[in-house]
Order: C-alpha cells, then sequence, then structure tokens
C-alpha cells in the first residue's frame, strides 16, 4: 500500500495497492481516491459523502387518496390523452402544490420521500428541469383541449350551481380591491365558481377584482359556459346575482333558474317575467314561491 499524488497546481491523494494478476502474470495497481490536498497543511481532505436519500420510507397516504381519486374519476386518462409524456410530470406537481405548497427547488426531495415515487417512477424532478416542463405544459393549447374534454366528460347536463367567494389577500395587484360580502369589508379578489347541480363536481371557475359584485359578472360567465358547450338549461343561484337584467337574459336564453332575493326584489322579478303583459300562475310556466324574509324565484319551461 502507498499514498501517490496528482497535479501540478492542484494535488490529489490517492491510496494504491498492488495486486498479482494470475493470467496476466504481472501486477496491478488499483487507485483509491482520499481527497484533495490542502495547499498549506499539505493534508489531504477528504471527500464528502453525497447526502443518503430516503429510499424504503416514505409518506404514502396523501398521495395514493389523491392517485385513486384521479384513477376512478377518468382524470388521469383525460390528462395523459391531453399532455401526453408530461402527464405524469403534471400531476406529480400537482399532488405537490396541493400537499405541500412548497418552492418548486423541494420537488426532489419530496418526490423521493413520498408514494409518488411509486405512482410515477423514473421523473426528473430538478429546478431546471421543471421550468422547461412548466413552459411545455402551460401551453394554451394544452390547456383549452383539457377543459373542452373534462367539461365533456363531468358534466351531467341538468344544471349548473354558480356562487362566487372571496379570496383575502394584501398583495399589491389591480385585482386586490375593497370588496363587501357576508357582512365584512376587506381586500381580497373575487373568484367565481361553476359546479354541476346533480355530482357537485367543478365546471368552470374564474376570478374577477375584489370591487366587482356578483350580480354584474352572471352575464359573462354564463357566455363562457356556452363557448365551453356547457349547455347550463338549470341555474342555482345565490340572491347576489338577482336583478332585473339577469333574469331577464336567462328566461330569454331558455334557462330554468331558482334564485334568492329580499322581499323588495320581487315586484322586479314579477316584471321581469311578465313579458307579454301577462303572468301565469303555479300550473303555468312562471312560478313564485315566497316564504319568510327571502323569495325563490322558479322558472319552469313547460
Amino acid at each position: 500500500m502507498a499514498r501517490r499524488y496528482k497535479g501540478k497546481q492542484k494535488q490529489y491523494e490517492y491510496e494504491t495497492h498492488n495486486k498479482w494478476n494470475k493470467e496476466k502474470k504481472k501486477y496491478e495497481t488499483k487507485w483509491t481516491y482520499i481527497g484533495k490536498v490542502d495547499p498549506v497543511t499539505k493534508i489531504a481532505v477528504p471527500k464528502k459523502e453525497s447526502a443518503k436519500q430516503e429510499l424504503l420510507i416514505f409518506d404514502y397516504g396523501n398521495t395514493f387518496a389523491l392517485g385513486e381519486y384521479c384513477r376512478l374519476s377518468g382524470l388521469t386518462a383525460l390528462i395523459a390523452k391531453v399532455f401526453g409524456e408530461y402527464a405524469n410530470i403534471l400531476l406529480v406537481l400537482v399532488f405537490y402544490r396541493m400537499i405541500e405548497s412548497g418552492g418548486m427547488n423541494m420537488v426532489t426531495e419530496w418526490y423521493n420521500a413520498n408514494f409518488v415515487r411509486i405512482l410515477f417512477p423514473g421523473l426528473d424532478l430538478a429546478s431546471q428541469r421543471i421550468s422547461e416542463y412548466l413552459v411545455r405544459i402551460g401551453d394554451e393549447a394544452l390547456w383549452r383541449e383539457f377543459f373542452k374534454r373534462y367539461t365533456q366528460s363531468v358534466y351531467s347536463n341538468n344544471g349548473v350551481i354558480i356562487d362566487s367567494t372571496g379570496l383575502t389577500n394584501d398583495i399589491d395587484i389591480s385585482l386586490t380591491a375593497l370588496g363587501h360580502h357576508g357582512g365584512d369589508i376587506a381586500y381580497e379578489i373575487r373568484m367565481i365558481m361553476v359546479v354541476d347541480r346533480i355530482s357537485g363536481d367543478p365546471l368552470y371557475f374564474r376570478y374577477v377584482a375584489g370591487n366587482i359584485v356578483d350580480v354584474s359578472t352572471l352575464k359573462t360567465t354564463m357566455a363562457e359556459l356556452s363557448q365551453l358547450n356547457i349547455n347550463a338549461n338549470y341555474a342555482l343561484l345565490d340572491a347576489g346575482y338577482c336583478s332585473e337584467d339577469n333574469i331577464r337574459a336567462l328566461y330569454n336564453a331558455h334557462i330554468n333558474v331558482v334564485n334568492l332575493a329580499q322581499n323588495p326584489l320581487v315586484s322586479i322579478t314579477k316584471s321581469a317575467f311578465a313579458r307579454d303583459g301577462t303572468r301565469r300562475g303555479s300550473a303555468g310556466s312562471d312560478v313564485f314561491r315566497t316564504s319568510g324574509d327571502v323569495t325563490d324565484k322558479i322558472v319552469e319551461k313547460r
């Protein structure tokens, strides 16, 4: 055994062993790297061992549940059809943001210590690679195709439920504005959600500035649902969407609607439906039902 050094400007220390090779009938030298030699102390600094990764112990329940939901609902197959070779990467990134909500530079560490590594094996999730994936996954043509296929696969064709909620925040962007909802005033962004009336599956969402009131968003929401080929033939609406203009628009579009409103709006609603100067009673197509402080207007095309 001997110690040898290599390099001119920088020296590296190796440990060598000579071993007799019977077939070749000569000695062969095996080199083992020790480390880089410190120019001051002349002592080799041992090579640092890379951190060991967890390979046999990992978190299980959260990603297993998400994976099963996506598989049983057909979402995994749908994403595979649209995003192709990037489908598994997209699902891993979505699971990570849902569970951890951390920086993308931590994805690899999470991936190696989670059951998701078994669900979607062999992925390169280095930070620079993720940036490339996001550019390709974010192609507008891909996500338009995805939402088109998704809505066609989950919509029951039995109506929608529309509501909104305020996302309070202090981010300095144009969408953040003072909003009033549920008796509270706060800086927020309003998110509008549309779900299937039967299954409750999400169909559509969009966001508007926090100072935009619900009543002014309904027509645009219904128009965009139509662009997605969602035949919203029946709509359940909160009181915030009740106005004469909205009710007329829904009536003219042949959309059945159940809408909550305060009693002072009953006269407005009645005038909106009496387009031909008449209003049929409970046996006709337009039905009004009042109970306490809340009035339900139910319009049924028969």
